[in-house]
Formats: structure tokens, sequence, C-alpha cells
């Protein structure tokens, strides 16, 4: 990485830091390049989850956005050499929608200012999409002792793991990190970061001409890029101009994609608990969102064995909603949710014989997905609810061969466990956004 040397009488550096990541938790800025004394402030501005608007009341961006206000309101717009803002993501929840939001926080902080100080000119602002701040992560780890398995977490991050495998394998290694990430660290990195460069008073830049010539970067880009330097010969006002790093980012640090993150589309099942019992089974669950999800199962034991008298025919099936506990998109860990069952049978194995006129079953459930690999899950869950079935009793009659003979009809309802499940899984994924 390449840095131009500082030239503090041709620039005046103002670094608006809106991230969380250093000064909610005063990490020392270890890898920043060299600055002038006091060219730097550091200002907190965070996003809500999955949000890319701008929140006065969230944490502390009221104080954030009237720091901002009175360094553009004071600043001389003939004097503004260029405006560089990134944006940030936290590493939680699907990579694709961690690098969309991250870019549409860039683009929402350019909007702000754009509509607020309308004599900055909108030609010297740039954006950069930065995606999820891992090095943010690594910094506000560092530091908090109460970091379930930080050393783990802290050796995971230095390999050099990015976006979906950096995650799986932190959730992999349980003590509950990923959570802890969450609920503790993922509001402080989801941020946007701001430079204001200017020329030295008095001395407006050429047309053209800026101390920073960035690109967006895009999901496609495959190099290293975490500085960005003065394309071709500029004035000597502003070609020794140099883009500071932001805060949260040290030099080792790729800004670049790597790779688009796969996510949980679907999942093809079956219950092993039911084929000891010679019931077949399959359920596809199809997921939305990030939280949700639809299940539908279906059972079938259709055995007769003439010769002995006896029947083993069950048929039952239906759907489930489920409510997924973590918040990142990957389906994985705890879920509650509801179900319905409908089915048939004719069940004898003595004297009488019972053929359903009716089964259904109602209720809540509750599961828990354990990754295996990339593919392969086991699912744990019980069920709790209503089931209701009419039957009919019949018994055989010998007299006329394989003719039998209805004895009454009779209803029967129960509450209490309906199901229980070890399922194996199979899940597929698809590249972007759902």
């Amino acid at each position: 990485m390449k840095l131009g040397r500082i030239t503090r009488s041709a620039l005046t550096i103002i670094a608006l830091t809106i991230s969380g990541t250093i000064s909610a938790f005063s990490v020392p800025k270890s890898n920043d390049p060299a600055q002038p004394e006091g060219s730097r402030d550091s200002i907190v501005l965070n996003f809500r989850f999955e949000k890319s608007l701008i929140d006065s009341s969230f944490l502390s961006n009221k104080q954030a956005l009237a720091r901002i206000d009175s360094v553009l309101s004071h600043s001389d717009p003939a004097l503004i050499d260029s405006i560089v803002i990134y944006g940030y993501s936290s590493p939680d929840g699907p990579y694709d929608a961690n690098w969309r939001v991250a870019g549409e926080r860039a683009e929402s902080v350019k909007k702000y200012i754009i509509s607020h100080f309308r004599n900055i000119d909108e030609s010297c602002i740039y954006t950069y999409n930065m995606g999820e701040d891992i090095a943010g992560l690594r910094n506000m780890v560092a530091v908090d002792n109460n970091m379930p398995g930080r050393d783990n977490v802290i050796m995971l991050i230095d390999s050099g793991m990015t976006g979906d495998t950096l995650e799986d394998r932190i959730d992999g290694a349980g003590q509950g990190g990923i959570r802890y990430i969450v609920l503790n660290m993922s509001r402080f990195l989801r941020s946007s970061v701001i430079y204001v460069i200017y020329t030295a008073p008095g001395q407006k830049p050429a047309d053209g001409a800026t101390g920073l010539q960035p690109q967006e970067l895009g999901p496609a880009d495959q190099a290293d890029q975490t500085t960005a330097e003065p394309a071709g010969e500029q004035p000597a006002a502003t070609k020794d101009a140099v883009f500071l790093q932001p805060a949260s980012v040290d030099p080792g640090f790729s800004a670049t994609k790597i790779g688009k993150r796969r996510f949980p589309f679907m999942g093809l099942k079956t219950n092993l608990l039911y084929y000891p019992i010679l019931m077949p089974n399959i359920e596809a669950e199809y997921y939305i969102g990030r939280r949700w999800s639809a299940n539908v199962e279906y059972q079938i034991a259709w055995w007769q064995f003439p010769h002995h008298d006896r029947f083993y025919q069950v048929q039952t099936g239906g759907p489930e909603f489920r409510y997924w506990l973590r918040p990142d998109g990957q389906f994985t860990g705890h879920y509650f949710g509801v179900y319905g069952t409908v089915g048939l049978y004719d069940l004898k194995n003595g004297e009488k014989g019972y053929m359903s006129n009716s089964l259904w079953s109602t209720g809540i459930s509750w599961g828990y997905l354990l990754p295996l690999n990339g593919r392969l899950s086991l699912e744990f869950g019980l069920a709790l609810g209503y089931m209701h079935t009419s039957y009919d009793e019949y018994v055989r009659n010998y007299d006329l061969g394989k003719h039998y003979d209805y004895l009454y009809t009779s209803k029967t309802s129960y509450f209490g466990p309906t199901k229980v499940k070890i399922g194996l899984v199979f899940r597929t994924g698809q590249k972007g956004k759902r």
C-alpha cells in the first residue's frame, strides 16, 4: 500500500469518522497512517439493523449530525477539494444484503449533505462501499473481556476469513460468540465515514483536480483497494493530497468482496425417528426473508399383512410456519412455530380394527438446527398441541371370508406432545438477495 506524503501547507484534512468502532470503545488506532495534529475529529453516526436511513434518535447520531452541520456550514465551498464517504455494515447476516446496505448507507449520507448544504458541489462528493467491517469487529473483540471465546474469534479473523465463512466458523465454535456480537457490537459497526479534504486557504483547486480520484467499488472488483491514490499529475495545491484510511480499517484489510455469499434458500429433510416404525417421510422448507420459513411435511406407512389379518396404514401431512431467533438469515439455532396436520389411517393388530373418518392436529413447535457442514444439518424438534380423531371400529367376519363388520364410531381427543424429531437436512443455497 502506498501513501503520499502530507503537505501541511497545502492541505487541511478534517476526517469526520462516523463509526462506533473507534469512538465508542476508545480503541487505539494502530496501523493508521501519519496525520497532521488536529486533522481528525471522530464522530459517531450509526444505523439501525438493515436500515440506511439516518435516524437522529439512534445512539449519538443527534450530536454527530450537529457536528457535521458545524463543520460544513463554516466551510468555504471554494476551498473544499473533495468529500469522501464510506459505508459499512456489521458482519452478521447474509453477505449480499450486507454489501447492498453498506453502499446504501454511504449514498444516504451523500444525499443528506446535498440536501442540507446546497452550496456544496455534488461533483466533489465520492462514495465507497466498504462492505462488512471485519477490522472494526476485531478491534472491538480485542478490548472486550466479556466476549465469549475471544481468543478463538480473534484467531479466526486473523486467519483472513471474511463474510459467511467467518460467521459460520464463529457460530460453529459455539460459546455464543455470534449472539454476543449481534447484541453488543453490531449496532456500532453499521456506520459511515466522511472525509472532507480542503485546499489551503486562498487556493482553489484547478478544474477537475482533486486530492482523491476514487472509483466505486462493486461486488465484482477483485483487487485490494483500501486506499485510493491521485491519478496523474495535479497542481501543487492538491497533488500531494492523500486519503487517510478509516480508523476501523487496518492496512492489511481488503475491502474487496471475496465471492458472493450463499445463504439458505430451501431445505429438504427427513425425520430419522420414523424409519424404525417403517414410516418413510419427507419435508420441504422454504426460507422467507431473514427470520421466517414455511415447512411442509408428509409421512406414509402403507403396509398390509392379509394372511395375518393386520393393517398398518397411515398418511399424515401439513404445513408449519416458523420464526427463527437468529436475525442474520442463516436459519440455524432455535426456532418456534405453529403447525397443522391432517391425515387418515387404518390400523388392525388384533380382533378389532380402527379406520379413520377424520384426523387433525394443531399446536406449537420448537426446534434447533445444528449445521454439520455447508449443506447438511441436523434438526431437533418437539411439538405440543391438540389432536382430534373420529374413527370406525370393525371386526372381521370369518364366516364371510374377507368381509369386515362395522361395530360403531368413536371419537378421541388429546392434548400433549404430538411430534418429536431428529431430522437430517440438506439445504440449497441461492446467490444474491432473495
